[in-house]
């Protein structure tokens, strides 16, 4: 395993070694079987935890290697002892001082020396419980497969446990280590998101695999049937016949048998494996598409509610039955982007597009083409900050900052206004942006790339508890709750309003007289949205300062 990656400190495994090391104290003898290929970190880390929380003089043993010549009681005191000649008997072992600090993990059993074994461990087992609490070797042994429970019952005796190495890796734990190797996704890098739960879903409880997966280019790793396959035919087939836990190929795994992966591939079912790579995508991506359902509908919640007050969605179904959609909250991915295509930027409407056709591979228990994922995950990656939080600003200081915006038609003195009000460091000026950015200030083109960098530093100043002026015109409704809604409600907005009377904005149009008609359109905006200004959009959280007559 990758340094990276300890499984023996996760919560599964570490409380399995915790109850392996209780009862060992309590009973002195552990019967702890192991598939015929355990994970190569597994008794490697019960020594350390016998060494480590115990303070045990820890010894592992593989029986192949050991001399079948000498008694069990000698061979394992000759292991701790540098003269071992006068431990020949079990009572002999157990009550030996040099002996008292010792355990002894036994493995690697063959059948013919296993039958010599089980002897010495009943005796010992016996003479241990005999002499109570004292201070005696202890003894965790892995039998050999095969053996009938029965057998390995009478051999911890009445009070005793068997307690197998099976079913110990629980989900959380191949999580926290897929993290560990994959890093822990941002909650918008859906792409990532949707590799780690792939990776969590294939590799069960096999460790390894999360490492196989790593090691694939990022964007194999959202489909990596092709790869698996490869090595799944490299595979001998003489275990693999009839898949089970003594031949390492099925395991305990989220509350139910788990069949390795490869093993899957192996036998030709690529259909489950299939069906692995799907419950991942569904796990991730329909709390995704969710997320972007709720944030959009958010964003675009004035239009919507126009929209279906005027025009309701009605649907019929099989059954008879119908259903109206009249609120944006009713709304499914594929109405968002029904009602939304001709209102919203076109890469707005292709991603809304490509969500919904997501949606419906994952309704059909359709894998997700990568391609599909990666594009959606991109877009989001850098877009999805337009759309706002569902609790914005949850992690803010509460510093009594505010948000001030600034309304009133182009020319109507909101800048000279801000210059003489404001600190210099308060005020977040879009003309300033567009200058920054190498756009005209004469306000043609695509105006986004302003705004979106303008919310971002309103976001970034209010998040450390800074007050913020935007100066833009902010004529529209939906421009307007863009940034009031990226503030929470228990933080106060103001709109100041401001305007002068034409002949004054035309005595100092400047740049603006470059757009014919733009102070005569901006005014007539205006006054169209007045009644909406004047009453803080309906929001509970606005207030309005009207300095109409005021401005100079």
């Amino acid at each position: 395993m990758s340094e990276m990656v300890r499984p023996e400190e996760l919560d599964g495994p570490a409380g399995f070694f915790e109850t392996v090391v209780q009862r060992l104290f309590d009973d002195g003898l552990v019967c702890m079987p192991i598939p015929r290929e355990p994970p190569e970190w597994l008794l490697p880390g019960l020594r350390q935890e016998l060494e480590r929380a115990a303070s045990l003089r820890t010894y592992l043993l593989d029986m192949e290697e050991l001399s079948s010549y000498r008694s069990p009681a000698h061979t394992l005191a000759s292991q701790v002892m540098s003269v071992a000649t006068g431990i020949r008997s079990v009572p002999a072992f157990v009550a030996d001082d040099e002996l008292a600090e010792a355990a002894f993990i036994l493995h690697g059993f063959s059948l013919e020396n296993w039958q010599g074994w089980t002897t010495f461990l009943r005796a010992f087992r016996h003479e241990w419980t005999r002499r109570g609490q004292a201070a005696q070797p202890l003894i965790v042994v892995c039998p050999p497969l095969g053996r009938p429970l029965q057998e390995l019952l009478a051999l911890v005796g009445a009070k005793g446990q068997v307690l197998p190495w099976r079913g110990q890796v629980q989900r959380i734990d191949t999580e926290n280590a897929a993290f560990q190797l994959f890093g822990r996704p941002r909650p918008d890098d859906v792409a990532l998101t949707v590799s780690v739960a792939t990776a969590v879903e294939l590799a069960g409880w096999d460790f390894r695999m999360l490492e196989v997966l790593a090691r694939l280019a990022p964007a194999d790793r959202l489909f990596p049937l092709d790869a698996l396959t490869s090595i799944a035919a490299g595979m001998p087939d003489t275990s693999l016949t009839v898949p089970c836990w003594e031949n390492s190929m099925v395991d305990g795994w989220d509350g139910g048998p788990y069949e390795h992966s490869l093993s899957l591939l192996k036998r030709g079912n690529e259909r489950e494996v299939r069906s692995r790579i799907w419950r991942a995508q569904v796990r991730t991506l329909f709390p995704f598409l969710e997320r972007v359902r709720q944030q959009v509908i958010t964003c675009h919640h004035d239009f919507l509610a126009d929209r279906l007050a005027r025009k309701p969605i009605t649907r019929e179904f099989h059954s008879g039955q119908s259903k109206t959609y009249d609120k944006p909250e009713m709304l499914e991915p594929n109405d968002l982007w029904y009602v939304l295509q001709h209102h919203i930027p076109p890469t707005e409407a292709d991603f809304l597009e490509l969500c919904k056709r997501i949606r419906t591979f994952l309704a059909h228990m359709s894998v997700v083409p990568p391609d599909f994922i990666t594009t959606a995950s991109d877009w989001w990656l850098g877009e999805s900050h337009r759309f706002g939080e569902a609790c914005p600003g949850w992690t803010w200081p509460r510093t009594g900052q505010t948000l001030t915006l600034l309304v009133g038609p182009s020319g109507a003195g909101k800048s000279h206004y801000a210059a003489r009000t404001y600190r210099s460091e308060e005020i977040l000026s879009s003309d300033s942006i567009r200058v920054e950015l190498g756009m005209p200030l004469a306000n043609e083109g695509d105006q986004r790339p302003v705004f979106v960098e303008l919310r971002k530093r309103l976001v970034a100043r209010m998040a450390i508890g800074a007050s913020v002026v935007v100066d833009a015109t902010h004529l529209k409704r939906e421009d307007r709750l863009a940034n009031v809604r990226l503030v929470p409600e228990d933080m106060d907005v103001n709109y100041v309003v401001i305007d002068r009377p034409m002949p004054e904005k035309e005595a100092q149009a400047g740049w603006r007289l470059e757009r014919p008609r733009l102070l005569a359109d901006h005014s007539a905006l205006f006054e169209r949205g007045l009644m909406d200004i004047l009453d803080g959009d309906q929001m509970p959280h606005v207030s309005v300062t009207d300095l109409r007559s005021e401005v100079e």
